[in-house]
């Protein structure tokens, strides 16, 4: 059985066990029962920043060019729904949230190393070695739908673990050789500038693009762990906001054609919280 496979049915029971413990814990008041005390039911908007980081190796076009260690910037948005399971005083049920979070996030890597090598000056019928540097840039956009299960202490800290499937809507990469060297000392004691030429009248650059395209066989659906930590700050009567962070902890590889390369990524931010019941606190 495929990976992509294997991704798709732990998402589905993950979801069906979640909206199960939602749908079990719905009560309904009728004329003779009033019902139980309604449970808090609450909206929230996310903002977090943070970093990317590559697990495993990656490559491009160009032979031995094999990048390592990278790092990003990261970002990711998104709007949850979650229920309390209880509000009956005592039970375990009441610091137990069911919930999902649609979400919108990158996965920006960048990574790089020095080499050098070898240029051949016509002018002066000589081979200087030159210092470069390698650059791998990849832009890697998705959208995901993260249900979770969260554990409030004292109303106040919150451990939240989340199952995210991602699917990626745009990606790019390009690899950029760029000459660090810009002047050299010949065997004669002259001193000359240093360039790579490019374009029709040999204009002067220090960085070449040597491929911009797609990252190769990349695999559109990424599965990720998400645990969470949550403090609470109750600002109104129905408002809450809540600083936190989050960790994405990868399943399965980014793409089927590089060693063990994968991004998991670290978030911190804000969660606005609305709850949506009169008088749930």
């Amino acid at each position: 059985m495929s990976m992509n496979i294997m991704k798709k049915i732990t998402l589905l029971l993950v979801v069906v066990a979640i909206s199960n413990g939602i749908l079990h814990c719905t009560d309904f008041a009728t004329p003779i029962s009033p019902g139980k005390p309604e449970r808090e039911r609450n909206i929230g908007l996310w903002l977090d920043f943070g970093q990317n980081v590559q697990d495993g190796t990656s490559y491009v076009d160009c032979e031995n060019c094999n990048f390592q260690n990278g790092t990003g910037f990261g970002y990711t948005i998104g709007v949850s729904y979650e229920e309390q399971l209880s509000k009956e005083k005592g039970a375990i049920g009441k610091n137990v949230y069911f919930g999902a979070m649609l979400l919108l996030s990158n996965r920006d890597i960048e990574a790089s190393y020095r080499t050098r090598e070898s240029a051949y000056f016509p002018d002066y019928a000589i081979t200087i070695p030159l210092d470069y540097r390698e650059i791998s840039t990849m832009s890697i956009m998705s959208i995901g739908l993260m249900p979770y299960a969260k554990y409030t202490f004292w109303n106040i800290l919150s451990l939240q673990l989340g199952l995210d499937a991602s699917y990626v809507v745009s990606n790019n990469l390009v690899n950029t050789l760029e000459l660090l060297d810009r002047r050299v000392t010949l065997s004669n004691g002259e001193v000359v500038d240093v360039y790579i030429p490019s374009g029709p009248k040999d204009r002067h650059t220090y960085s070449v693009v040597k491929q911009d395209s797609e990252i190769k066989d990349i695999q559109n659906l990424q599965v990720s762990l998400v645990p969470a930590i949550e403090f609470n700050i109750h600002i109104a009567n129905r408002w809450t906001l809540s600083p936190n962070f989050m960790y994405f902890i990868p399943l399965g590889d980014m793409s089927t054609t590089k060693d063990g390369f994968s991004v998991s990524a670290w978030r911190a931010g804000i969660t606005l919280y609305y709850n949506l019941v009169i008088n749930a606190k």
